[in-house]
């Protein structure tokens, strides 16, 4: 398998999921924070996970360079017009089309607000290629938009239901799940 960990922090899901996807499998980590892709590149080389590539940049609806707000704690950065730290920014469907990257079969997303930016920068992906995908939403508002916006493209959701902190969901193509 194929996988995108967008806002892999300091890779604890990248280097589980490269343990899963075995040897054949690979896994793209997008990072933007310096701090955060320092544990990461630890983490991976530590780990062994020669399946993993670090990608330096957060994950939007635009290409180009983008403004991370740092001054928060290390999970927590996120991206804004206000934000301290210039870093670039990467549109999924772009990256596919180009053939940068292989089409992911899952994608795991926790971006502090900018969900939707990631999805909507993955329209064509997300309706031709149908990854699975777990997404970690960060405001009721922010959970209702992105649960719609996977419906129109016909991904059945179940709610995680964690017992405090962000909402995660699962999302898999409805032919998947039948």
């Amino acid at each position: 398998d194929v996988v995108y960990d967008v806002g892999a922090h300091v890779g604890y899901f990248s280097v589980l999921m490269s343990e899963l996807v075995g040897a054949k499998g690979r896994v793209f980590s997008f990072e933007p924070r310096g701090i955060n892709k320092r544990f990461l590149k630890k983490h991976v080389t530590v780990n062994d996970c020669k399946n993993v590539e670090i990608i330096d940049a957060c994950v939007g609806a635009y290409s180009g360079k983008a403004r991370l707000e740092t001054r928060v704690g290390t999970g927590t950065g996120y991206v804004s017009k206000k934000g301290n730290v210039e870093v670039n920014m990467v549109v999924l469907d772009e990256l596919i089309e180009s053939g940068r990257l292989p089409k992911p079969d899952f994608i795991k997303v926790d971006v502090e607000g900018g969900e939707m930016n990631v999805l909507k920068g993955a329209e064509n992906l997300l309706d031709k290629y149908r990854p699975r995908m777990i997404l970690a939403t960060h405001s009721d508002e922010l959970d209702m938009a992105c649960q719609e916006f996977l419906k129109r493209y016909g991904y059945k959701l179940t709610d995680i239901q964690q017992p405090k902190g962000d909402k995660e969901m699962i999302a898999e193509p409805a032919e998947l799940s039948a």
